[in-house]
């Protein structure tokens, strides 16, 4: 009698599958954000495409040319949000593929302390961004040239680009904090923390954004980032053993 062998199951992961879109969801995100991009190669379809790469709401005065191009918010915000969350998700998973998972790699550590690690190493790379970028728009802006500029003209729904680009670019960030939660299997105990600090910051930068608080949010956004850099660069030096530079935060 003679024994068939048994087949081996096929280890292939289905398309539709947690374990295939996890495991290439920049591929994917980026793939859509191509398309988006392709878009204006071609006539028929460039006008759309502009709606979602290109700061819309220009509201510049053309009476006067010679002054700076201003913009205000409006409904074409959330397409622009939309791409620039795509490109925020690409940017998490290339830092995360070829920059902290290989030196996690190197770490005896457990799943929550590798997520935190992740967690504090990502905020320290986009505080540090954005902490400079926001002295940038400051000084080259002259955006807030006295103290009294903070509250004097308000609203400040008039906006120069680089500013509301920058918010923008914080709400496509801390939008992008929910869907990575899925991205990067964060484990249950972690999630309501994370769900609760994105919030935070989601609804208070949209609400400065859209209240006419651009001034005024930037520079705690700067006071804030500038304070958490070192908590965050600490943890994570710490999760990583490094335990003399991890004190110096």
């Amino acid at each position: 009698m003679t024994v068939r062998p048994l087949r081996k199951k096929n280890k292939n992961q289905s398309y539709f599958s947690h374990e295939f879109i996890i495991t290439n969801h920049g591929d994917i995100v980026s793939f859509v954000a191509m398309i988006i991009v392709m878009g204006l190669l071609y006539k028929g379809t460039h006008a759309v495409s502009s709606v979602f790469l290109f700061i819309q709401h220009n509201v510049t005065d053309e009476d006067n040319p010679q002054r700076a191009p201003v913009y205000t918010y409006g409904r074409s915000d959330f397409c622009v949000v939309f791409f620039y969350t795509l490109i925020c998700i690409v940017t998490h998973a290339v830092l995360q593929e070829y920059v902290f998972d290989r030196f996690a790699k190197k770490l005896n550590l457990t799943k929550v302390r590798v997520c935190k690690f992740n967690e504090s190493a990502h905020l320290t790379c986009f505080y540090a961004m954005s902490m400079f970028w926001g002295i940038y728009n400051i000084i080259n802006e002259s955006l807030i040239p006295n103290l009294s500029s903070l509250w004097e003209d308000y609203p400040h729904v008039l906006m120069p680009f680089w500013t509301k680009l920058f918010l923008i670019i914080q709400i496509c960030y801390w939008l992008h904090d929910f869907p990575e939660l899925y991205f990067q299997g964060v484990k249950k105990e972690l999630i309501p923390s994370r769900i609760l600090h994105a919030s935070i910051f989601l609804i208070s930068v949209s609400f400065a954004y859209v209240g006419g608080l651009s001034k005024l949010c930037i520079v705690l956004l700067i006071i804030h980032y500038s304070t958490d850099i070192f908590f965050h660069a600490a943890r994570a030096l710490h999760l990583a053993e490094y335990t003399k530079l991890a004190s110096f935060g």
